[in-house]
């Protein structure tokens, strides 16, 4: 048989794009997709990542960031992570940061973040050969990127009363970061002390806290119902109660009693106690009792209101130094009943920065709804010159609990109804009032963590404004920055879902609050 030579093969450079068609055409009559990197292998497209969390971490008062978290993808080579501020649309995300496969958070300290701020972030998957990006997850709920204290309930402190015995607590901060406390036990006594704080030197960035326990005085009132408050001022205490003694004038009638620290020759503290004017000196038995205070020294003047059983708001006054038994009275007169006072139900006074007065009360209005009224006067504080802090504000119509401050010029009013847990917090600057609870940022801080009264209103300085409120686990913390005009949580304090009677305090940027819970002191502090 005559061999006959093959006919000549193509170059192998000629065949090769086809020997590639058909693989590729192979691939996707099989899978229905083409999946290749850059230098040809095959790569499968990853699914997109499920973010799992988006917090502050690192050092809380030098070097922030926002961590970000996400649960693993399948056949992953890496993630990239994007960012957006919330001021921003959806399409400015852009790329920060990537990681390997193995690790599945990133943590942003990126220079280009702003305390104040809230950011949302992205993350995508690329795959083995970093030639294919998957789709980007959807976005983590906003992070906003604030500075939040420390919270440290002092468990050391646990001793200032007996355990199981404690109905209502009222707390004050004097200069110093000094905290003085007064407390009703189950017996209706009250019992007084304070709580000095210190650096601890051996432990850099600790305090140390120290209990001194009032003597040398005997005050009680309502076992049931305890009715006292505290005001520091002027280098003095001031304690005033429902007093059901019978030294008292009136059964339940309005006592208030000044107590001073002095250290004597051998540097132990001796306690010293007076009343103020008559004991029980009002004409019926009194609650909401509230303080207020002016000048110093000898021009030093002090403002108790509260509301009398028989004849609703009262308010008076007197120099705590002048001696006398005699307290002005300069309640507001009301004869045709447009200001409520005779109906009032629960009361507390403030000093504006121009020492103007203000009354803030209850009372109950057709049909049945308790309304907040506020009323003013400063023609040196008389009595006859009581008049609607402002007709406009109107806003807070039913009122189950309520608490006010001024500071930096502003007044902040918070209150809230329990019929359908709502919250009003309006804060008034040059006779115009803005709605602090129609904020956007609100419904994450408040709403959805569901707090609620009973609550404690303090201005920390003149750009924050901070609540702690009750929620099913305890204390919350919620701070409205005024520079950004935003809501941020602010921490928990502590707590259980039995709490109640909050305090709250700020001074040299540190925040102090107590309440009662089982019956119970707790003291925590933020830093």
């Amino acid at each position: 048989m005559q061999y006959k030579k093959p006919a000549k093969l193509p170059e192998p450079t000629a065949i090769l794009p086809f020997i590639k068609a058909v693989i590729f055409v192979s691939i996707i009559v099989f899978t229905g997709a083409s999946f290749f990197s850059c230098n040809g292998f095959y790569e499968p497209v990853p699914d997109a990542p499920v973010i799992t969390g988006g917090s502050i971490s690192g050092d809380s008062t030098t070097e922030p960031a926002i961590l970000i978290t996400w649960s693993p993808v399948a056949d992953s080579g890496g993630y990239t992570v994007y960012r957006k501020a919330d001021t921003e649309s959806e399409s400015d995300y852009k790329a920060i940061g990537s990681t390997p496969a193995g690790q599945h958070s990133y943590l942003d300290r990126d220079d280009e973040l702003e305390l104040g701020s809230s950011y949302s972030y992205k993350v995508s998957s690329y795959g083995y050969w970093h030639g294919v990006e998957g789709l980007q997850s959807s976005a983590a709920k906003t992070v906003d990127f604030f500075l939040t204290p420390v919270w440290k309930v002092l468990t050391e402190l646990s001793e200032i009363a007996d355990p199981g015995t404690v109905k209502a607590i009222r707390t004050a901060l004097a200069p110093g970061n000094i905290l003085y406390y007064a407390y009703s036990d189950s017996t209706g006594s009250l019992q007084a002390g304070r709580i000095l704080e210190e650096e601890d030197e051996e432990n850099d960035g600790d305090y140390i806290y120290e209990l001194e326990k009032f003597s040398g005085f005997s005050a009680n009132t309502d076992a049931v119902n305890p009715e006292f408050n505290l005001l520091y001022a002027n280098g003095a205490l001031y304690l005033g109660y429902a007093d059901t003694d019978e030294e008292a004038a009136v059964s339940r009638g309005l006592s208030v009693l000044q107590i001073t620290a002095e250290e004597n020759d051998d540097g132990d503290t001796e306690w010293k106690s007076k009343f103020i004017g008559t004991r029980g000196f009002s004409e019926g038995s009194v609650s909401s009792i509230s303080f207020a205070a002016e000048g110093f020294g000898d021009s030093a003047m002090l403002y108790v209101g509260y509301i009398d059983s028989g004849s609703g708001l009262q308010i008076q006054k007197k120099a705590p130094e002048s001696g006398g038994t005699t307290w002005t009275d300069i309640s507001p007169l009301d004869p045709d009943t447009s200001l409520k006072v005779s109906d009032a139900e629960d009361a507390q006074l403030l000093l504006t920065a121009v020492s103007s007065l203000l009354a803030l009360y209850t009372f109950t209005s057709d049909p049945d709804t308790r309304k907040l009224a506020v009323i003013s006067t400063s023609d040196n504080k008389i009595g006859s010159s009581w008049n609607p802090y402002d007709a406009n504000l109107t806003e807070i119509q039913e009122v189950d609990t309520f608490s006010a401050v001024v500071s930096g010029g502003l007044l902040t009013i918070a209150a809230f109804t329990e019929s359908d847990q709502t919250w009003y917090i309006l804060q008034e600057e040059d006779n115009s009032w803005s709605s602090l609870h129609d904020k956007e940022s609100f419904p994450g801080v408040f709403t959805d963590k569901n707090l609620a009264a009973p609550f404690a209103l303090e201005a920390a300085g003149d750009s924050q404004i901070i609540i702690t409120a009750a929620d099913a686990g305890g204390l919350e913390a919620a701070v409205f920055d005024q520079d950004t005009e935003k809501w941020f949580s602010y921490g928990s304090p502590g707590g259980s879902s039995s709490t109640d009677s909050p305090n709250l305090h700020f001074s040299n940027g540190t925040y102090y609050t107590a309440w009662v819970e089982n019956s119970d002191i707790r003291i925590s502090v933020g830093r």
